[in-house]
């Protein structure tokens, strides 16, 4: 919109004013699920940021308003989301979870304590965090705790992969999928 504003302190009323880069208007949890239910073969994955029990209250009713629970994840992250996450599948039963447990060590229990048919192991962008997880990857047999998990039936993906290099780390660790905030990569 041209000003410095915080998104979170915007009413959906200001914030359905601001374009991005001058031009697209930031999408409403309601034009998202519009927008994934006219697109048949794909699944959303829905970030509980900044997690609370009304926010998950709110986005898993809306999910299961427009029937898209076997499409759609809320997604957070163990220790700062677990019982937000608990929270919505007590409120909508049929809501899926997708889990990121911050650290490479017990993965299958940390999903199963949250119900996890997902994961996204890995890293955020905040310097150091990707060398940590790599160096403490090594210690702990990430490949044989992805197949542990995978067996579970709970599908891992890995990220944030910016770089050829990390795609490959994590395809050889063994994930299914690739999150990535590098689009022209």
């Amino acid at each position: 919109a041209g000003r410095p504003h915080e998104v979170s302190r915007l009413s959906y009323q200001e914030l359905s004013r601001c374009r991005v880069l001058g031009k697209y208007r930031i999408p409403h949890l309601k034009d998202m699920l519009d927008f994934l239910k006219s697109n048949i073969g794909l699944q959303c994955y829905l970030d509980l940021h900044r997690a609370s029990a009304r926010l998950a209250q709110i986005i898993a009713g809306a999910i299961a308003r427009e029937s898209l629970q076997g499409r759609c994840f809320i997604l957070g992250f163990y220790s700062k989301s677990r019982d937000y996450l608990l929270w919505a599948r007590s409120v909508e039963p049929l809501t899926r979870i997708s889990l990121m447990p911050e650290y490479p060590w017990r993965l299958l229990r940390k999903a199963q304590q949250v119900g996890a048919k997902s994961m996204c192991i890995g890293w955020d962008l905040k310097p150091g965090h990707r060398f940590l997880f790599k160096s403490a990857a090594r210690f702990v047999n990430l490949k044989a705790q992805i197949e542990r998990a995978q067996r579970a039936g709970i599908d891992v993906s890995g990220g944030i992969a910016n770089a050829p290099e990390d795609i490959a780390w994590f395809i050889k660790a063994g994930v299914t999928g690739i999150w990535s905030d590098d689009l022209k990569m």
